[in-house]
């Protein structure tokens, strides 16, 4: 190949490739592209009937050729659930989707092998609303009256029903149809109406038709015209009646039959269509001839054929007319007069009336012509009344008749008015008072003209103001405040007349009286009683006998006048039935009087409690028959319990909630309506039928009216016990498995369901593969291997619940917590004798866990093995008395004895804290005391006597003043124990002197006496300064020199004091030997201004020394003195005066 050749080969290779890449490039380009713009949409179609939501798909820009593949996922109703694929397919629909949120997004796949051309389209969010609208219905029945004539008409509430159908208890069946009608039903029979909506669903109802036939009655004959349709013609009229209130069927036929005073005999017949619930009304008109006596009867005939026939009734129906007078001002008269059975018009003639009577200046129209309409025809005015005297009219009408005689005579006479006064005796709080009028006439004016002086000095006394308006007419006057006595009253009529005086007497005061009432008690065993009547009220009240069961915990006579409620009576409940005496005074009576013996208060006491649930499909029937004491105001109702609010109400998804203890509003009642109304009104001792509610709790409540508690301010107050609660399932619930492993076989298994019985059960699968054990109304499946297994449940009501359950994993029947899982109780020793009482109930529901209490029995026990012999329970779990101790618990179900398991518990009886520390703080005088408890518990409180302290939390306070303070701890299991103590102050001490008693040699007293302080003292003495006492007085002590020592008990100060015990010697010897050769006082040296006297035995006094001298040396004016007795008398420097005597011996 040359190189030309070769430059225009590759020249040509490079073309080709250019060209290959620039189509390559186009086609990734609108790859590309396409994959960008490759989106979803999807619509969604909103749920009408429990799950059929449904997507449907499609996309944009997909790759031509390719495989879509939709994948969707369920978010959740908000959209916040973790995903969940419900759709991975071709399919560009997706059905039997539930409401909530979906995501939504599509892939695309090319060749073979399919490979996914990224990326997918980006996520949408799509909504399937509920539109679901639940089926809700009424059933109406129309009662049996022709034997197979019953009717029930279902009344769609919410919801949209497609068809309906009737099955009977008899065996009867209607339907399915379109009709909401069911006809030709048959008394007494139990009918189950099953409503389906467009979903496919049935909901069942069930009702029961009874006979309603009214009992009939006709209606005495009546004629209602008052202006006769023809003068040969006449209505007559009867009622067709229900007696018993059965609402009456229409139509009905009314043959009437007229027999005339020949014998010619006419008949009538009317058919009625409508009425009235309880009356049927029916009319003919006849033929009629004036004042020819006849008769006829009516027969009325129902839809069922049944003739009810009347009595024969006559017609003698002649022209009649009546006048009546008229009440004109200040006793003036006037007439009116009605006419009837008469063909108009008419006129009227006027018989013999008064001298100088022209009708026609009292009725402008007269003598007529009259018609109906002008009645009643009018005489008279109060501008211008009538003279008296006695009038009679007759009546001339259109056929020319005219009644036999003429209408009764009507006499227009004054009449005789005799003024009335109504007394009422004084008060103790003021007087009497009284109640004047003047029949038929207002009052213009009223004195007293005469009375007592204690009411008036002069007379005549203007009670013209105390006239009130009665009726809108000024007709009554009303004085008080009138002391005992006479009275005459005097009244004047507003038409000027003064009527003589009428007397009355005013009657003292006799005294309050008090009467009683008494109901039963809202508590079994007691009564409740009202004292009233007693106008002044009540100031104190007691009881003076009792029944033995009141008196033995109030002792008699027994204060209650903390139950009055002033200006309404006494009112105690909470009484033990029996006879009781009662006393009372008050601001005006010394002793109420009491108009019974005893008042005898009743019990509240049950004699008959009879309860039946009979359940159906959709509805249920139930018999009630409570007999009480209780009957007050009493009603009977049916509530149902609300598990939204916690609240008890009305079954009727209209009526209200109920709050416990207020007035039950039960409907059907007169004036309450169903939106107030709070329970359904039930009527004792009946079957109520066809109580159509939803499943749920239900109680029957009595509620009745006793008298209620003064203290409270309670008159009357409400009773409203609970008679009988039950559980109504009207839809089929299958709870679950459990396992009878108890009874002994391991592969025994009960079904727990509820709903409307029978029930009944089968096996339908084993481990995923059919099975089939119809176990027929029996709910335990016995000898069942290991596996998984599903359950059928059915109920009559065309209900099956499935239940699938592994053998090895459901729970046993009956079970009880670990004992680890049980905490003890701790109480504290109160009253130190290693006993208390404890309460072991609150373990009941923790043992219990989610079990029913209906159907497992907790009973504890003080030993192992009566708890797992199920003997020897304790008595009263809610007050066992015993020490620290273990408690078995046992459950039990009430299927099998042998079904049983415990577990235990501690109690423990703790000892109370005791404090060691010391009983009285003392501090000095202007110095703060700290107290110390003993030290180691968690809490402490400080208090004192005058409420200034009130600490927690220090095991030491620091006080200023003294009293007595009190700590109370607590420890760690909240044991309390507390102790006194005192904190006194004592002041420095200060000796004013020391008082001595001496002169003898060893019997001498020194007593100290401390200066006066502002806070009590509490002083140790002592004569040596080291044995201390608490007495300042020392005794039997030796004449000597002493130094006294005072201080405080607190070692606030010490004080000294110096005192001396004289004494003198009994004899002395001057003889010159140089022993007791001087006779004076010992230690006189101490008290220097002491001054001794000595005097012979004839009280000569001999000589006189001072405190310094060395004494009397037996001489007198240098002679010696004869020995003998001599006599001294000292005089001490505090002035006390001393005596005494001694003897000289030679």
């Amino acid at each position: 190949m040359n190189l030309n050749s070769h430059k225009r080969y590759l020249n040509e290779v490079y073309f080709i490739y250019m060209k290959y890449a620039m189509v390559a490039l186009l086609l990734f380009s609108s790859l590309l592209l396409s994959a960008q713009d490759f989106t979803v949409t999807a619509i969604p179609t909103n749920e009408t009937c429990n799950g059929n939501g449904s997507i449907s798909f499609s996309v944009q820009n997909a790759q031509p050729g390719a495989n879509i593949i939709y994948i969707v996922y369920y978010l959740g109703p908000n959209g916040s659930s973790t995903p969940v694929l419900v759709h991975n397919s071709s399919a560009t629909t997706v059905g039997g989707q539930q409401d909530g949120i979906y995501k939504v997004e599509a892939h695309q796949y090319t060749g073979t092998p399919q490979t996914e051309i990224l990326p997918p389209t980006p996520p949408v969010q799509v909504t399937i609303e509920d539109n679901t609208a639940p089926l809700t219905f009424n059933l109406k029945p129309k009662g049996i009256l022709c034997g197979n004539d019953g009717s029930i008409t279902v009344e769609v509430l919410t919801g949209a029903a497609i068809s309906y159908e009737l099955n009977g208890a008899n065996g009867s069946h209607i339907g399915p149809q379109s009709s909401n009608i069911f006809t030709g039903l048959t008394q007494n029979v139990l009918y189950s109406i099953v409503v389906t909506n467009g979903c496919g669903v049935g909901i069942p109802h069930s009702i029961t038709l009874f006979e309603e036939i009214p009992e009939y009655a006709v209606s005495s004959a009546q004629f209602p015209d008052i202006e006769l349709p023809a003068c040969d013609k006449l209505t007559i009229k009867n009622d067709l009646l229900s007696t018993n209130n059965v609402s009456l069927t229409y139509p009905f036929t009314a043959k009437f039959t007229v027999t005339h005073y020949d014998g010619t005999v006419n008949i009538y017949n009317e058919t009625i269509t409508t009425g009235e619930l309880v009356m049927a009304p029916v009319s003919v008109i006849i033929d009629y001839h004036y004042n020819e006596p006849c008769h006829y009867n009516v027969e009325f005939t129902d839809t069922c054929g049944t003739v009810i026939a009347s009595d024969e009734f006559p017609i003698d129906i002649l022209l009649t007319g009546s006048g009546e007078m008229i009440e004109l001002a200040c006793l003036q008269k006037g007439l009116k007069y009605r006419f009837g059975k008469f063909y108009g018009p008419f006129t009227l003639e006027f018989v013999n009336p008064p001298a100088g009577f022209n009708p026609a200046d009292y009725n402008a129209q007269y003598p007529g012509p009259y018609t109906a309409a002008d009645m009643p025809i009018i005489f008279g005015d109060e501008n211008n009344p009538l003279p008296f005297g006695d009038y009679t009219v007759k009546i001339h009408d259109t056929c020319n008749r005219t009644p036999d005689g003429v209408t009764p005579t009507v006499t227009l006479e004054i009449p005789e008015i005799e003024p009335t006064v109504i007394t009422y005796p004084s008060t103790c709080i003021a007087g009497g008072s009284i109640d004047a009028f003047i029949p038929g006439l207002p009052m213009a004016e009223a004195a007293i003209t005469a009375g007592p002086p204690e009411y008036s000095t002069t007379y005549d006394v203007d009670i013209s103001q105390y006239i009130i308006n009665q009726n809108t007419i000024r007709d009554k006057v009303i004085v008080g405040g009138l002391p005992p006595g006479d009275y005459f009253i005097v009244m004047k009529d507003t038409c000027g007349v003064t009527y003589p005086p009428v007397p009355f007497k005013i009657l003292p005061y006799k005294g309050d009286v008090s009467s009683y009432l008494s109901r039963p008690d809202c508590e079994i065993g007691y009564g409740t009683l009202a004292l009233t009547g007693a106008a002044n009220g009540y100031t104190y009240v007691e009881i003076t006998a009792a029944p033995e069961a009141f008196s033995n915990d109030h002792p008699l006579p027994y204060e209650v006048t903390q139950y009055v409620i002033p200006s309404q009576g006494v009112y105690i409940d909470h009484l033990p039935p029996g006879q009781y005496k009662f006393k009372a005074h008050n601001d005006c009576d010394d002793d109420i009087e009491m108009t019974f013996a005893n008042a005898v208060v009743p019990e509240y006491k049950i004699t008959t409690e009879e309860y039946v649930l009979i359940p159906h499909c959709g509805s249920f029937d139930i018999f009630i028959n409570h007999q009480s004491t209780g009957t007050a105001f009493v009603g009977f109702y049916l509530q149902l319990w609300d598990e939204t609010t916690g609240k008890w109400r009305n079954p009727n998804p209209l009526g209200d909630e109920y709050e416990e203890g207020t007035q039950v509003l039960g409907y059907p009642v007169p004036g309450i309506t169903l939106a107030d109304s709070n329970a359904l009104k039930l009527t004792n001792n009946t079957t109520h039928y066809n109580l159509i509610y939803p499943s749920g709790k239900f109680r029957v409540i009595k509620q009745f009216t006793t008298f209620g508690n003064g203290e409270n301010l309670e008159t009357t107050k409400f009773c409203t016990p609970t008679l009988y609660e039950f559980e109504y399932f009207g839809d089929l619930f299958v709870n679950g498995a459990v396992s009878l492993n108890c009874s002994g076989n391991s592969g025994d298994v009960l079904i727990d369901a509820v709903g409307v019985p029978p029930l009944t059960y089968k096996i339908v699968s084993h481990n995923g593969d059919a099975y089939l054990v119809d176990n027929g109304t029996n709910n335990v499946f016995s000898g069942l291997t290991s596996g998984v297994y599903t359950v059928e449940v059915s109920d009559p009501c065309n209900h099956t619940q499935p239940l699938t359950f592994n053998i090895a994993e459901i729970p046993p029947l009956v079970y009880v917590p670990h004992p680890s899982l049980l905490n003890g109780m701790s109480l504290c020793d109160q009253d130190g004798d290693n006993k208390e009482s404890f309460n072991i109930t609150p373990y009941t529901p923790i043992i219990l866990d989610d079990q029913d209490p209906s159907d497992v029995t907790i009973t504890y026990h003080t030993s192992l093995n009566e708890a797992e012999s199920g003997i020897n329970p304790i008595p009263d779990p809610s007050n066992l008395i015993t020490g620290t101790a273990t408690i078995y618990a046992r459950a039990t179900h009430d299927l099998s004895f042998d079904c049983a398991a415990v577990t235990w518990f501690k109690l423990t009886v703790n000892p109370m804290p005791v404090l060691n520390m010391k009983e009285r703080w003392g501090g000095c005088e202007g110095e703060d005391v700290t107290i110390t408890a003993d030290s180691g518990y968690p809490y402490y409180k400080w208090t004192n006597d005058s409420g200034t302290v009130n600490i927690i939390g220090p095991e030491s306070i620091t006080v200023s003043d003294e009293g007595n303070y009190t700590v109370t701890v607590k420890d760690d299991i909240g044991c309390e124990g507390s102790k006194t103590v005192e904190v006194v102050k004592s002041p420095i001490p200060v000796i004013n002197t020391v008082t001595i008693k001496d002169w003898t040699d060893q019997d001498n007293v020194l007593t100290v006496v401390m200066e006066t302080t502002a806070i009590p003292s509490s002083y140790l003495y002592s004569i040596d300064n080291i044995h201390f006492q608490n007495s300042p007085t020392f005794n039997n002590l030796p004449p000597g020199q002493y130094t006294i020592y005072v201080k405080d008990e607190f070692d606030c100060g010490l004080d000294t004091f110096d005192a001396y015990i004289l004494t003198y010697p009994k004899f002395f010897t001057p003889n010159g030997d140089g022993i007791n050769e001087y006779w004076k006082i010992y230690m006189s040296i101490l008290e220097p201004d002491m001054l001794i006297y000595i005097y012979d035995r004839y009280g000569k006094l001999i000589t006189g020394f001072g405190a310094d001298s060395k004494g009397w040396d037996g001489t007198l004016n240098g002679y010696k003195l004869p020995a003998t007795d001599y006599w001294f008398v000292v005089k001490r420097q505090n002035g006390q005066e001393l005596k005494g005597h001694f003897s000289m011996i030679r």
